[in-house]
């Protein structure tokens, strides 16, 4: 069995909405800018063939699903496992949420094709932690870039998951990166 996720941080939000909670149903949206990385994100996936276009029912990661869809042909769907760490929220429940879905979405791939998962950089995290990325090269990325997530807004991880176990790279980010070059022993 071959399975390809597509792990898609949101495009950038707008924080300058005080009046709505970054970590609460539903978020703030997307600024313009944003708008254009969801684009270009959806213009970067659309020769891959993806079968399915997931996203957290945040407000940011839906518009970014959405603008992906438009252009796949795709029409996104929201999954509550791929919600934004509550403040309340533990590794554990987090992980009670997500990995049964992530479990289905490999079967998913597995007979139709590449699935784009829409979602926030501390699940993408966790999702990468799950698959066994190595600890140095997982610091690597989040020391590059904001509140320690191992892409920026917009950026997006292709994972893949064969019978040699789990790939992970960093296929797309609307700004430059170093990627992470395993050190010899």
């Amino acid at each position: 069995m071959t399975a390809t996720l597509y792990l898609i941080r949101h495009a950038s939000p707008d924080r300058t909405r005080t009046d709505l909670d970054y970590h609460t149903l539903p978020g703030p949206g997307l600024t313009p800018e944003g708008h254009i990385e969801a684009t270009r994100i959806g213009q970067f996936l659309a020769p891959l063939n993806l079968a399915k276009v997931c996203a957290s029912p945040f407000e940011r990661a839906m518009e970014t699903a959405w603008a992906i869809g438009v252009i796949l042909g795709l029409r996104a769907k929201s999954y509550y496992a791929l919600s934004e760490w509550a403040r309340t929220d533990t590794i554990d429940t987090v992980k009670a949420r997500l990995l049964p879905f992530l479990d289905e979405m490999c079967v998913r791939c597995a007979e139709r094709g590449p699935i784009a998962l829409v979602t926030h950089g501390w699940i993408i995290r966790t999702i990468l932690e799950e698959c066994g990325m190595d600890a140095d090269e997982l610091a690597h990325y989040c020391n590059q870039f904001d509140t320690q997530n191992p892409c920026p807004c917009a950026g997006v991880w292709k994972v893949t998951y064969d019978d040699d176990g789990y790939t992970c790279e960093l296929v797309y980010t609307p700004e430059p990166f170093v990627k992470y070059e395993k050190v010899a022993a």
